[in-house]
């Protein structure tokens, strides 16, 4: 029996239960308490893909994610869990195969139909509302400080930058969004299509705005229009998770209806530190997570391999990067070696691009001298 069989057997939603972290329903998946830290705040997702179940810790000291091996690789080995070892892997499988598959726990379980992860595309109705939806979201982000200063003084975003992707604001309470679009004949089942209000459980609202109390920002083409939504919540913010898609729609790779035409692509953790490489003159994609769908294999494939591009992944300096260039490598065995950020400069610990631009002034200056010394060049 293969790996891929052995992981299909196991829903992760019921193998988590088994290992006793209890779960709740949330959208398409579930979430609870973190096994590997010490957890106050629900940060634990567990969700399912057309490659199967993953999981991801969404609590800043964590960021463990991973599939079904990856789970009872860290239940067992802990922090020393390392997926190429052979004999942890070994060891992993042997503990999954003693499992039960998750047929008595149907309570727990999500069946992995189309429903699960099947998506629609956005009609040119619903782009025109993400866009109003960005409008009114960035005039909203000029009149929150915390926000502004987060972006600008805390992730040393520069104001291009911030403009070229949309980045806004939808406050706690909503924004009025619903009775704007009325002015071009839209109800709210429109808005609830397009994503950006989802059905309330609280009595007395049938509706909630989708990316409240969050950050905005957009994939786009090239007049800005956008290709999808992204929401992340501020720091202390009390939200489940750090960020948010469009529920209903897929989830393009970051930046690649967008690339320059020569030069090696650098392939992303995150879509900020893409925009970052984009804003510095280079070809940068994104993965939205370290767990790519086969639709974003065979896109990269199509628009950078197949063109002979060099392919080269920059990952964060964290368990969770290593998982992830893992995973990738598997995926796409074209990709030249890593191109490896310093751990610290200036004294300032560097986990991604982000961290670089925030470390030092001279941020662009040391990744093109990276770049310069990687055989991408």
């Amino acid at each position: 029996m293969d790996v891929q069989t052995i992981k299909n057997q196991h829903n992760l939603a019921t193998l988590a239960h088994q290992y006793g972290v209890q779960l709740q329903r949330s959208g398409r998946g579930f979430v609870g308490l973190c096994p590997f830290h010490d957890d106050h705040n629900p940060s634990f997702s567990v969700f399912v893909t057309p490659n199967g179940w993953f999981f991801k810790c969404y609590g800043g000291s964590c960021g463990r994610s991973g599939d079904v091996i990856d789970f009872v690789g860290l239940m067992r080995f802990g922090e020393g869990w390392d997926p190429r070892d052979a004999e942890m892997f070994k060891e992993a499988l042997r503990l999954l195969g003693e499992r039960d598959g998750g047929v008595s726990e149907k309570r727990y379980a999500v069946a992995v139909a189309e429903e699960a992860f099947g998506y629609h595309e956005p009609t040119s109705s619903v782009r025109f509302l993400w866009d109003i939806a960005l409008s009114l979201y960035a005039e909203r982000l000029t009149k929150n400080e915390d926000a502004l200063r987060y972006l600008i003084e805390g992730r040393q975003l520069p104001h291009a930058l911030l403009r070229r992707y949309r980045f806004g604001y939808c406050p706690p309470e909503g924004s009025n969004l619903q009775v704007l679009v009325r002015m071009f004949g839209k109800k709210m089942g429109d808005l609830a299509y397009a994503g950006l209000f989802r059905p309330s459980k609280r009595p007395g609202s049938a509706y909630y705005e989708f990316f409240y109390d969050r950050i905005t920002f957009a994939d786009v083409d090239y007049h800005r229009n956008p290709r999808t939504i992204f929401g992340r919540s501020l720091p202390g913010s009390q939200s489940r998770s750090k960020y948010l898609g469009l529920a209903g729609f897929p989830k393009p790779v970051f930046g690649l209806d967008t690339l320059s035409a020569s030069g090696p692509v650098f392939l992303m953790e995150g879509p900020i530190n893409a925009m970052i490489c984009l804003h510095w003159g280079h070809a940068a994609i994104a993965l939205t997570g370290t767990c790519p769908s086969q639709a974003h294999i065979q896109a990269i494939r199509e628009k950078v391999v197949r063109r002979k591009r060099k392919l080269v992944p920059v990952i964060d300096n964290d368990q969770a990067g290593t998982v992830a260039l893992s995973r990738w490598r598997a995926l796409l065995p074209e990709m030249l070696a890593p191109l490896l950020l310093p751990a610290q400069v200036d004294g300032h610990r560097v986990k991604d691009l982000n961290d670089l631009l925030i470390a030092t002034k001279k941020a662009e200056k040391v990744f093109e001298q990276l770049v310069k010394k990687h055989k991408a060049v």
